[in-house]
């Protein structure tokens, strides 16, 4: 039969070609407070600038509140608003609101992330707090209102006395409203210091009862995520230290983020393992490369500790953990420049958790490499120029029988951008191999960059799992960035999986691609012939331990259907599954499924069409 200009190829199905176990771990995702996927994002908490550590609006510096609230008044209202850092709470600034007369009301109002509304459901519960001070007494009502506060949907009163004190108050709208806002009324002649506010959904909208939208959460389970990575350069901050984020939320003070300036530790590292484990899924936090190897021994008690007498166990215990972490990657830094002074600090903090737990493998936090590597002390195209310190580190880890993995980032935006890195990738790996022999490493890739979420940059991040797939050197890939918040970008890197805006989720290419790479997972790697694949077109095939079922995982991002022929047996069942779309497609709040995972589609020749621009599974059993 003849397929005029396409691309034909054919796929020898041999099912002893087995080349060894294939990783599990081939569908992840970054986390970190890009575009808000933390902050404003995944936490359930609705209030931003919750610390009240924001200055006044830059087109108004003497407004007397910070630039994420609102003020208004009664009219006539005689009233003072400030920001004091005279009066603080955990050493942050507080707001300040006094009203003089009588029979008067000042209002502070706070409208979301970025003002973009809160997203009130009829009839189900809110929960929050405030952490408020008052000498001479204030009575304060809360209110879930519509954007104007004309309508009051429903509201809370309570009299502040004394010094800071947290006062707990619930909410149940009467009405639906995807754009309200939460107010803070003075009612009367009276003074307060506001300290912190928090607002959340009650347990009906939050996941397994964690501090976390349960809408996000189960998008995440739905793209068939099977490990998070948190960190990225949020780790890089000065201030990112994990004993900042232990506590209650209110206590732990905002800091200046790498992504935000007033940054919030509200959604920190114990945060995040409690979701992964909530969600079944492997987790990799990510500390600040300097972190001290005693305060990162203490971590190691925190999360692996098991006698209740231990300090750090005792505060594990104390935020409602009782047993020791399932933890079994911890990472060292991001995007680090590996000099002596980093490996030395990392063999040194490597003694002290191993020293806890001899089993958890520690990660480096190293960066890109552009160009193949021939001699390992003097390259170009990565971040460093010799590899004598990975050398150094990778002997110490051979030295006490540790595994280690060394976490480089991948470029996948469109184009060949992937298949350089690829083999850049490869490169390092056989060259450390040679400089550091019988080491127990594995390069990992925990971001996957990007400057865009359309389908074209999916097909990017399905090379890059091709490549995993068909080498297995990789136990890792992780597409950056896990969340973005939906016309929330002020951070540049529109590369988000998952979507969301304040009450909806939904699935962007990239995230289907980590779906069907799941999908695609049987326990053993089936060799495929390299003539089979190009840069435009990868195949990709596993296979389960019994010898009766094969997955294809198929890339075309030609502009054209390519067409290939099975050589398999005779009564073989072909089941398909396809992601296909034009390059620069996404989806949209108003139509999130515009491009989805299609299929199943039982196929009855061994005459395989695979669309242009598409990303496929095939089934074989």
């Amino acid at each position: 039969m003849s397929y005029g200009d396409k691309k034909t190829f054919n796929i020898k199905i041999d099912k002893n070609n087995v080349k060894g176990e294939l990783p599990e771990l081939l569908a992840g995702a970054c986390m970190e407070d890009v575009n808000h996927e933390l902050y404003g994002g995944i936490w359930s908490q609705m209030i931003f600038g919750e610390h009240f550590a924001e200055p006044a609006p830059e087109d108004n510096p003497d407004a007397g509140y910070g630039r994420t609230w609102g003020l208004e008044s009664s009219s006539n209202c005689e009233f003072c608003a400030k920001l004091t850092d005279e009066t603080t709470y955990f050493g942050c600034q507080t707001q300040y609101l006094s009203v003089k007369s009588a029979d008067s009301y000042v209002i502070l109002s706070n409208y979301g992330l970025n003002r973009q509304g809160m997203y009130f459901k009829g009839s189900r519960e809110y929960e929050g707090f405030l952490v408020a001070k008052s000498e001479s007494g204030a009575k304060i009502i809360v209110r879930a209102e519509s954007r104007d506060g004309s309508m009051v949907y429903s509201e809370s009163s309570f009299e502040i006395k004394g010094d800071f004190k947290r006062y707990d108050f619930r909410l149940v709208p009467d009405r639906t409203d995807k754009n309200g806002r939460f107010s803070i009324l003075l009612d009367g002649v009276g003074e307060v210091y506001l300290g912190y506010a928090f607002l959340e959904p009650g347990e009906w909208g939050r996941y397994k009862g964690l501090h976390v939208r349960a809408d996000v959460a189960k998008e995440i389970k739905n793209a068939g995520i099977k490990v998070l990575r948190f960190g990225g350069c949020m780790a890089n901050a000065a201030d990112w230290k994990w004993k900042k984020m232990i506590g209650k939320v209110e206590e732990r003070t905002p800091y200046k983020g790498w992504w935000y300036g007033y940054s919030s530790y509200g959604f920190g590292i114990i945060e995040f393992m409690d979701l992964c484990e909530a969600l079944g899924v492997e987790y990799v936090p990510d500390f600040n490369g300097w972190e001290t190897p005693e305060d990162m021994s203490d971590f190691a008690r925190f999360a692996f500790g098991t006698d209740p007498s231990d300090e750090w166990v005792m505060r594990r215990i104390e935020m409602g953990r009782k047993e020791p972490y399932n933890l079994k990657y911890i990472q060292i830094g991001n995007e680090e420049v590996i000099d002596h002074k980093y490996a030395d600090n990392f063999v040194r903090i490597a003694e002290k958790i191993h020293s806890v737990n001899h089993d958890v493998t520690l990660v480096v936090g190293d960066f890109d490499y552009k160009e193949e590597i021939e001699d390992p002390y003097n390259f170009k195209g990565g971040h460093v120029s010799t590899l004598e310190n990975h050398k150094y580190i990778l002997d110490y880890c051979k030295s006490i029988g540790q595994k280690v993995m060394i976490d480089i980032h991948w470029w996948s935006e469109k184009g060949k951008d992937p298949c350089i890195f690829v083999k850049a990738a490869l490169s390092l790996d056989s060259i450390l191999k040679k400089i550091c022999p019988d080491s127990d490493f594995r390069l990992c890739v925990f971001e996957l960059n990007a400057n865009r979420h359309d389908m074209e940059r999916a097909m990017c991040n399905a090379y890059a799992v091709n490549a995993a797939r068909k080498y297995g050197i990789f136990p890792i890939i992780s597409s950056a960035n896990a969340l973005q918040v939906d016309g929330q970008n002020d951070n540049g890197w529109d590369q988000g999986l998952v979507f969301m805006n304040n009450n909806v989720t939904w699935l962007q290419p990239p995230a289907l691609v980590a779906k069907l790479a799941a999908m695609s997972h049987e326990k053993y790697i089936l060799g495929i012939d390299d003539d089979v694949s190009d840069d435009d077109f990868a195949v990709s095939a596993s296979i389960n331990e019994e010898k009766n079922r094969v997955k294809l995982f198929v890339l075309n991002r030609n502009d054209s259907e390519v067409v290939c022929t099975l050589d398999c047996d005779e009564n073989v069942k072909i089941i398909k599954y396809e992601v296909h779309a034009e390059k620069s497609a996404v989806n949209t709040a108003d139509d999130k499924e515009r491009i989805a995972v299609r299929g199943p589609f039982e196929l009855n020749c061994r005459t395989l069409i695979v669309p242009e621009n598409s990303v496929s599974v095939f089934e074989l059993k």
